[in-house]
């Protein structure tokens, strides 16, 4: 059964079911480069663009399965969303 939810989570990063994300900031964002983006601004997460980087998922054109057995950030793949708004179903 890991095999099988490791395929099916490859399968959804090759061909996202939710392709972004948008969310308001609730307080001041700063951004690695110093950038900041304040309180209140909308921000938008593109997942297709996410998974296509090879810094997140080595060689992301290819289709690996198996790489969904090694350790990952907590945030590298969220196929619907993250955090309290998640998805609905899990509830």
């Amino acid at each position: 059964m890991k095999y099988l939810e490791a395929v099916l989570k490859e399968s959804v990063r090759v061909i996202p079911t939710v392709t972004k994300i948008g969310r308001q900031l609730h307080e001041d964002l700063k951004f690695k480069d110093g950038r900041i983006a304040p309180a209140g601004s909308s921000v938008v997460v593109f997942f297709e663009a996410m998974y296509q980087n090879p810094k997140i998922f080595p060689e992301p054109e290819k289709y690996d399965p198996e790489r969904f057995f090694n350790n990952m950030h907590t945030f590298a793949f969220v196929p619907f969303s993250a955090g309290p708004r998640n998805c609905i179903g899990k509830y």
